[in-house]
């Protein structure tokens, strides 16, 4: 990303399953409609571990709360536990949970291997709906007729002074 055109090192990029699910959700539903575990978490540290009564080796996500009756309160998790598999995947970090969560869908049951006061137990949660995601997006333009072409609902507009100028666009850039 640079404003310049130039590369300044940093990166976006998107998970093609991820993009790939969210494209799907889409077209069938009008929405995306992400699976909600209910749980604040935070990567486990080696100087948490060792509070949480953890070998330091461990990977996993710190549960730091749990809102009452989310999913995760209902399955029985609480503050202070470390989730170290989610559905038969190894947590390694708080990140790895929130994207083993992401590629559920609400209603799925997600088996959850924990740690709390260093003794191993499994919860099985029962996945809901990401709050607020019952929304869909309005659409904007209809199409006409009944093409389902490669460009529909791609905009096109003139390239003037402002959109060159806001977008970096060189001046031999033509428009035709």
């Amino acid at each position: 990303m640079s404003r310049g055109g130039g590369n300044d090192g940093v990166g976006f990029a998107i998970p093609a399953n991820m993009v790939r699910s969210v494209m799907n959700d889409l077209i069938t539903d009008g929405k995306v409609t992400r699976a909600y575990l209910g749980v604040m978490i935070q990567d486990l540290t080696p100087s948490l571990a060792s509070q949480f009564k953890v070998p330091a080796e461990t990977k996993g996500a710190l549960v730091g709360d749990v809102p009452a009756k989310s999913p995760a309160a209902k399955a029985g998790l609480e503050s202070g536990d470390v989730i170290t598999h989610f559905d038969g995947k190894v947590v390694k970090d708080a990140r790895s949970l929130k994207l083993a969560v992401a590629s559920e869908k609400p209603g799925d049951k997600a088996e959850l291997k924990i740690l709390r006061d260093g003794t191993e137990k499994t919860l099985t949660a029962t996945l809901a709906p990401q709050p607020g995601s019952d929304k869909a997006i309005p659409a904007k333009h209809h199409s006409r007729g009944d093409n389902e072409g490669t460009l529909n609902g791609v905009g096109v507009a003139d390239l003037t002074r402002a959109l060159r100028q806001e977008n970096n666009i060189p001046s031999d850039v033509q428009a035709r």
